[in-house]
């Protein structure tokens, strides 16, 4: 069964001054920071194609083979604690060589102390190891590491069906 309402009044906006004040427009947000990422670009066939993440809640790390390293990197070419990454607030992402006796080189030159980053940088640690500096999205996985991957996933079942075959045998 309906029941009849009565009629809604109306609100003029001349009777109510909060309707008609002016409204200013939003600031612009502030866009997010760019992602920083170091990609291995050389090393053994399972490292190459590695990505880092220089994630922003972290302002300062080191790279080396060392387990204290912030980023390690699997290669007896370069010093345990061989370089330092610093994240300065509006400049960007500085390179500080740690006076390794290896070297450590961004586009073919010597960094003597530190060097502000920039997006595509060659990074070379030693003679062998280089890594490429990004900022922006998320870097595309390596061919070599998707197929890597799917191996240790197929080897990884071949061995738990022979793991399951044994038993079955004893």
């Amino acid at each position: 069964m309906r029941v009849d309402t009565p009629p809604r009044e109306t609100v003029s906006r001349e009777d109510e001054p909060f309707l008609t004040a002016s409204v200013e427009p939003a600031p612009e947000p502030i866009p997010p920071p760019r992602r920083q990422w170091l990609v291995q670009r050389t090393g053994p066939l399972w490292d190459r194609g590695r990505v880092f993440e220089l994630a922003p809640e972290i302002d300062h790390g080191t790279l080396g083979r060392s387990l204290a390293a912030t980023w390690r990197v699997a290669d007896q070419g370069i010093s345990r604690l061989h370089a330092a990454l610093v994240r300065k607030p509006r400049r960007g992402i500085l390179l500080v060589d740690l006076a390794a006796p290896e070297g450590t080189f961004v586009n073919d030159a010597k960094v003597e102390g530190e060097l502000l980053l920039m997006d595509g940088d060659r990074i070379r640690l030693g003679e062998s190891l280089e890594l490429e500096y990004l900022e922006g999205p998320p870097p595309p996985e390596s061919e070599e590491r998707v197929w890597l991957r799917r191996m240790g996933w197929a080897l990884a079942g071949l061995g738990g069906t022979l793991v399951l075959l044994l038993l079955r045998l004893f």
